[in-house]
């Protein structure tokens, strides 16, 4: 069909609204990139092949504020249409197999993050992706619609002394003049939005599942012992699955790497799950910020996710129910069942103070947030389970995996599934756990009682205490009862203040680390005799509890301040960030300290810089606010973190800018701190400020 430029564009908005739909499926892409680091941008061409299956009037894509250099079927340049967002073709009249290449620029605002190439700081710099809730379209042409499933080979060319990560098998790496190129295959179709790369200076462990997958565990360089300690788990976990879920792994390879400022805790893309450095520790703080539920969160998602993927946002309990339910499994095989119990106690307690506050919401809502997708939705599992026995509920899961294998379902289809293995309707569980916005409080609390007895004691226990709390043979007797350190802690969470002094000075000399932080940061009144005791959990094993212990020490024995805080000086404690942060602000309002005062603030106020992780500057700007000492760097480094890539951070720093605005209506101060900032990129600072 041949068609003049000018009346292509004239209908081209009626030609989308009749587009490709069912009628055309795109099965394979090769995509080639050059990242560009000086520009925070890319250099790309995607050759995709589709077949047509029948009539369409046109084609389109999605693409996110490209510069479209050139579009190509069947090798001949043709004339398309952009409107920014979206590109389109005239279709092929004829059925058929074909080919459609798209070379193209972009300068991605979402979705491509560029870290560390224009800082002073050698070795930090990363490129990495963040497609779910982003769109990958904004880096390469693709589909934001996840019903649209195709297979992705990467080609991606680079730097050689970096390490390049993406889907799939890596097949081969080229070098040719200056640069080398990573060419990665995938065998099996996915949706775009979990197409994903990362660049960086890493190292990596491989280790073989059970079955013989391959999984590649990724580290900065020079990091191979808190490698160690957040993969502890990873193999077990995978072999876990395998067995539970009864369906062999679905892909190649599974890969881990560990990225800065990562968007979320952890994202599943297929076959390369990233997930924040912040989960690598060393030996003191994994204990604090353990990585086993993450791990196995997005593992479980190669199955529910990437293996079959939600038809729309009504089906994201699909997802995120599937891989909490199977997350808390995995746990419990690894860590025991007491501690899955109590973590489903406190996502009770969690969800029944959501309804309490007229925040429930039903699992078919798309606009409902985390706590229901997530746990409610891992709740739904759990009664689904028992109300199908374990066998009939493994062989319904196994048969839904297999039936939608690389397709997209919805809950209909699963639950059609699971019917037809039980043999009866599913209706009444429907409209209970799905459909109702209500959270089955009473019924989940008994399932609770009759699967734990330290739950049910708790819970006995509790009701004692209305109206006045148990006495201290009744504490006494409790705390005898079970020696798991969840059902302490909230024996110590819930009756602090009425426990006898012989239960608190047993945690304070041999308590678990869960009891000893939930008497600490619980303030529960201490007395002075159980000083001593006190002062020794400086040196435990969990720089979280340290920390709270040097602010309770701090504030309440002030002529031992120097003492505390040359402790943690001494006992290594002053590696870890936050801990650190913490102490150079108490150090300088010390005035034992009082020499070195300059000096500790100074080092407290570098750490508002980009350099620095999102909750790290957080808290420093925290920190720094509590006192009034923001120097003008910190006040730059506000402003910059008002257009972060991470939306809470975001929030937090123009929330903070508009209350040190209000504080300090000073136009021409504020016009010199802005004046090094591009107008455009920073509209909200400047409309703020003009407005004064």
């Amino acid at each position: 069909m041949r068609i003049s430029f000018r009346i292509f564009f004239l209908f081209f908005p009626l030609l989308l609204a009749r587009a490709q739909g069912g009628n055309v499926d795109f099965e394979k892409a090769n995509i080639s990139i050059s990242p560009d680091t000086a520009n925070a941008g890319i250099a790309g061409s995607v050759r995709y092949t589709f077949r047509m299956i029948g009539k369409a009037d046109s084609l389109h894509l999605d693409a996110q504020n490209m510069h479209i250099i050139k579009v190509a079927l069947e090798n001949r340049e043709v004339p398309f249409s952009y409107d920014g967002k979206r590109l389109g073709i005239l279709a092929p009249e004829t059925a058929g197999a074909y080919s459609l290449q798209i070379d193209y620029t972009a300068l991605p605002r979402q979705t491509l993050y560029f870290f560390g190439w224009n800082d002073p700081y050698p070795g930090n710099e990363q490129i990495w992706t963040q497609g779910q809730g982003k769109y990958s379209s904004h880096w390469v042409p693709s589909f934001d619609e996840m019903k649209e499933k195709v297979v992705f080979n990467l080609d991606i060319s680079f730097d050689p002394d970096y390490e390049v990560i993406a889907n799939g098998q890596l097949q081969s790496r080229e070098l040719t003049d200056s640069l080398a190129t990573w060419h990665y295959r995938m065998d099996k179709p996915m949706s775009s939005y979990l197409l994903a790369f990362t660049i960086g200076h890493f190292k990596v462990d491989t280790v073989q599942s059970g079955g013989g997958t391959p999984i590649f565990n990724y580290f900065p360089s020079g990091e191979q012992q808190h490698a160690r300690n957040a993969y502890r788990y990873t193999s077990a976990i995978f072999d876990f699955l395998e067995r539970e879920i009864g369906y062999a792994y679905p892909w190649k390879n599974y890969k881990q790497v560990p990225l800065h400022d990562f968007m979320y805790a952890g994202m599943e893309n297929t076959t390369a799950t990233f997930f924040s450095d912040r989960y690598f520790t060393d030996s003191i703080a994994v204990n604090d910020l353990p990585y086993l539920n993450i791990n196995a969160h997005e593992m479980a998602h190669q199955w529910f996710g990437n293996l079959v993927t939600e038809a729309d946002g009504k089906h994201h309990w699909l997802h995120e129910g599937f891989a909490t339910f199977y997350a808390y499994l995995a746990e419990a095989a690894i860590k025991g069942e007491d501690q899955m119990y109590w973590k489903l106690y406190n996502s009770c307690e969690a969800l029944q103070q959501a309804e309490e506050q007229g925040r429930g919401k039903s699992l078919l809502d798309p606009g409902a947030d985390s706590l229901t997708f997530y746990e409610k939705g891992a709740w739904a599992l759990i009664f689904l389970r028992e109300i199908l026995g374990e066998d009939v509920f493994r062989a319904g899961i196994r048969k839904y995996l297999e039936k939608f294998a690389f397709r997209n379902a919805t809950v209909d289809d699963f639950l059609s599934i699971m019917e037809g293995e039980w043999g009866e309707s599913l209706n009444d569980f429907r409209g209970a756990w799905l459909a109702s916005p209500e959270f089955p409080s009473k019924e989940v609390l008994n399932y609770l009682q009759g699967k734990s007895a330290p739950i049910r004691k708790f819970l006995e226990l509790k009701k004692l205490s209305v109206p006045a709390y148990p006495s201290e043979n009744k504490l006494n007797e409790a705390w005898i009862f079970s020696r798991s350190p969840f059902y302490r802690e909230q024996l110590i969470m819930t009756f602090g203040d009425s426990l006898p002094e012989n239960i608190l000075g047993q945690v304070l000399r041999e308590g678990s680390l869960m009891e000893q932080k939930a008497l600490l940061a619980g303030g529960i009144n201490l007395p002075p005799s159980m000083l001593e005791y006190t002062v020794n959990l400086l040196d435990a094993p969990s720089y979280e509890l340290r920390e709270t212990l040097l602010y309770r020490l701090w504030l309440n024995y002030p002529e031992q301040r120097k003492s505390f805080l040359q402790r943690l000086k001494q006992n290594g404690s002053l590696v870890h960030l936050p801990l650190r942060q913490s102490w150079l602000l108490l150090a300088a309002l010390t005035p034992a300290y009082e020499d070195e005062q300059a000096e500790n603030l100074a080092a407290l106020r570098k750490t508002t810089n980009s350099f620095y992780a999102a909750e790290d500057r957080e808290k420093a700007f925290e920190l720094l606010n509590q006192v009034d000492a923001f120097n003008n760097q910190n006040i730059m480094d506000l402003i910059q973190a008002t257009e972060h890539h991470r939306w809470a951070f975001k929030k937090f720093s123009r929330e903070l800018f508009l209350q040190l605005l209000e504080q300090r209506p000073d136009r021409e101060y504020w016009e010199m701190m802005i004046s090094g900032f591009n107008r455009e990129t920073y509209a909200y600072i400047y409309e703020k400020i003009e407005a004064l």
